[in-house]
């Protein structure tokens, strides 16, 4: 017998016991004469009733809050499901890809891989986790820039969205860090890269967004106005630098679809950087 049959089979018989005290307790009632007896007999016996039946389980399943993730990077204030975290009722996304994200690939031209460990593996980066679970690969060329994308997180059920659906691009040089996007996506790597907020010229960009950078001179340069205008425009998410690699994840993209776009997005950070900023803010190996 299974648990759902059980608990019926179990309130079943609690409620048959309750009605057989109320009629013992009303015949005791009127056998003694006593109509306050009685009553009070009754209401007992309800009471005794609702709180059985109060502590038999219920037949909705009990969801865990997610645990922040435990990987080598810095997921604080962050929760991320990973493999193992998940209760019995998880569904565990690996194995399991999503074929739409691979038309997408091959109507675009790009590469796909269900997952390819050696290429997302040295992109994992905070807010990610190592160990968090990298598939659905693509990589290739959006408008003259390489990136790879990749959905990160298990799936809590079928057809749920990934944790993040992410997009990273090798920039030319090791760059100094930044960190753009809205407050409540970037507090998760805030403590970590340290970094003060700073503002630009754009007073609409300034209340929809942080920039976390350690010269205003360099995020303001970085930030041309074209940049500004296509994240004004766009549905808001976060990206970072961390050494040579801009990192963009996006808790947003429910449908892969808005995959392609997003990409042009990511591509356009770097190709409206000006060629000077590889330079001047490029740093050494031993900074």
């Amino acid at each position: 017998m299974d648990s759902r049959r059980r608990r019926q089979l179990q309130r079943l018989l609690l409620a048959a016991a309750g009605l057989l005290a109320i009629v013992l307790i009303g015949v005791l009632g009127a056998h003694r004469g006593s109509t306050t007896a009685l009553a009070g007999g009754i209401a007992a016996a309800i009471a005794v009733c609702l709180l059985a039946a109060g502590l038999l389980p219920s037949d909705a399943p009990r969801l865990r809050p997610p645990r922040p993730g435990t990987g080598s990077g810095s997921t604080a204030g962050l929760n991320v499901h990973h493999p193992g975290q998940l209760g019995g009722g998880g569904f565990n996304i690996h194995g399991q890809p999503d074929m739409r994200v691979r038309e997408l690939a091959e109507s675009n031209g790009w590469s796909y891989r269900r997952s390819d460990p050696g290429t997302t593996d040295p992109l994992v980066r905070a807010p990610l986790s190592r160990g968090g679970g990298e598939y659905d690969v693509i990589t290739g060329v959006a408008d003259g820039v390489e990136f790879t994308s990749f959905s990160y997180g298990v799936r809590i059920a079928p057809g749920r969205p990934p944790v993040f659906r992410v997009v990273a691009i090798r920039l030319p040089a090791a760059m100094m860090p930044m960190a753009v996007g809205p407050d409540r996506l970037l507090r998760a790597v805030t403590p970590m890269l340290g970094l003060p907020d700073v503002d630009i010229e754009s007073e609409a960009f300034n209340r929809r967004f942080k920039v976390l950078a350690p010269d205003r001179r360099y995020a303001v340069t970085l930030l041309t106005p074209r940049t500004v205008e296509l994240m004004l425009t766009s549905e808001s998410f976060c990206w970072r630098i961390d050494g040579d690699l801009l990192l963009s994840w996006d808790e947003s993209l429910v449908e892969p679809e808005a995959l392609p776009a997003r990409i042009a997005q990511i591509a356009a950070i770097v190709r409206y950087a000006p060629e000077f900023i590889w330079q001047e803010y490029a740093i050494s190996h031993s900074d």
